[in-house]
Parts: structure tokens; sequence; C-alpha cells
């Protein structure tokens, strides 16, 4: 029963990422919100805004409103 709960997708990690199993390869699938990101100038009110989408899975989303180029980079910590 745990399984298939974990193949709906569920909020983890004080709900900043979204964990999902595929039920047929039982493989893992990760989603991350756009604040466990680096984005580039993302704190410039001038180039990012931060809003909330009501059909958005987190809580915010980044808007780009203007830059010359786009740089993100994201990690997730995994244990074996």
């Amino acid at each position: 029963m745990l399984f298939y709960c974990f193949c709906s997708s569920v909020l983890i990690d004080g709900r900043s990422k979204n964990f999902k199993l595929d039920k047929f390869s039982t493989e893992k699938s990760y989603i991350l919100s756009a604040r466990e990101l680096s984005i580039t100038w993302s704190n410039e009110p001038m180039y990012w805004s931060w809003i909330s989408i009501p059909e958005s899975r987190f809580t915010e989303v980044a808007e780009l409103k203007t830059i010359s180029w786009l740089e993100i980079k994201g990690k997730i910590k995994i244990k074996c």
C-alpha cells in the first residue's frame, strides 16, 4: 500500500521537493522547487519576482521579468 502512495506525487523536505515512484519501472523522480535552485540574479527584483500560482505544487515560483542570460543550477543530495 505504501508503494502506491509514492506512485502519486509527494511533497518532501519542507514542501521544497516533489518525489514520485514510477509504478512499472519503480524509477525515482524528483522535482525541485525554484527556491531549491541556484538562479542567477534571483534576488534582484529588476530581473525576477517570486509569486504564488494556485496550479503550482510549490508555494512560490520564480517569474523571469528580463535578463540577458539565464543560468540555473540544481543539486540533490541522496543517500545510497
